[in-house]
């Protein structure tokens, strides 16, 4: 937006800094990086909630492991699907 306005005015509005950074958001490695940490932070937020409903709709973890063994068991082989 300050890159728009800047050339409309003819005054160069963005530090040496902003064109770092935007630098930076074109780099494949780095929007990579981005994405990876985002996704594993979301993974262990989603396993921690799991856990924690896990919890408290059973018993006992012998209960949680029967359930997740018996819904895998439940599920059709790959090569049926």
């Amino acid at each position: 937006m300050r890159n728009k306005i800047g050339q409309l005015r003819g005054v160069e509005l963005l530090t040496e800094k902003d064109y770092e950074k935007m630098r930076q958001n074109c780099d494949p490695k780095y929007i990579a990086k981005k994405y990876r940490i985002s996704s594993l932070i979301h993974l262990v937020l989603f396993v921690v909630g799991q856990a924690i409903f896990w919890s408290m709709g059973t018993d006992s973890i012998a209960e949680m492991k029967h359930y997740l063994t018996c819904s895998l068991r439940s599920l059709p082989p790959l090569s049926e699907v």
